[in-house]
């Protein structure tokens, strides 16, 4: 190939690497009033969980899911919004690991995950219900991704009080 050829075609990628702006890599969240209510009831337990999410693209973004099987991972719409969450606990059902998905493009679905602070656990006297409320805001960065082809959306049903669907997880990452 001529030398000439080689370098015109090199400018051309590098001026079209730098025409297109990169999307960020990572994103930083706040997680802000998360509660979670486990209900006991006749040998099965179902959680409850809201929080309100702050972000680059959300503000004061209201997640929440009902009826949850305690023991399943699912994973959950935030509203309308292009922002997800599952939520994992403990065998003891005390502690929470919050995971946050964001699919700011169709190219690319971002995750991160952290312990949310719960400090503050209640027993109702009848010792049916466990309630539990975050100690303080807490920032979570979200710097993992999937390929969308291969994300948590393809893999499993986004079942919330917005939509009802719901399927089985196929692969846990």
């Amino acid at each position: 190939m001529h030398p000439l050829a080689i370098h015109a075609l090199l400018a051309a990628c590098v001026a079209s690497a730098t025409a297109s702006p990169a999307e960020p890599q990572f994103e930083t969240v706040a997680i802000r009033h998360f509660a979670a209510h486990i209900v006991n009831s006749g040998g099965t337990s179902r959680m409850g969980i809201r929080f309100t999410l702050h972000g680059h693209y959300a503000r004061e973004l209201e997640c929440a899911a009902d009826d949850m099987d305690i023991w399943r991972f699912e994973v959950y719409n935030c509203g309308e919004s292009k922002y997800r969450f599952a939520v994992f606990t403990s065998a003891d059902v005390s502690t929470f690991l919050l995971r946050i998905y964001h699919l700011p493009s169709s190219g690319v679905e971002h995750w991160g995950q952290d312990h949310v602070q719960t400090d503050r656990c209640v027993v109702t006297p009848n010792g049916h219900i466990l309630s539990c409320s975050q100690d303080g805001a807490m920032t979570m960065r979200i710097d993992h991704d999937f390929p969308a082809s291969s994300s948590a959306q393809g893999r499993v049903a986004q079942r919330g009080p917005m939509d009802g669907k719901k399927r089985r997880l196929f692969h846990v990452c």
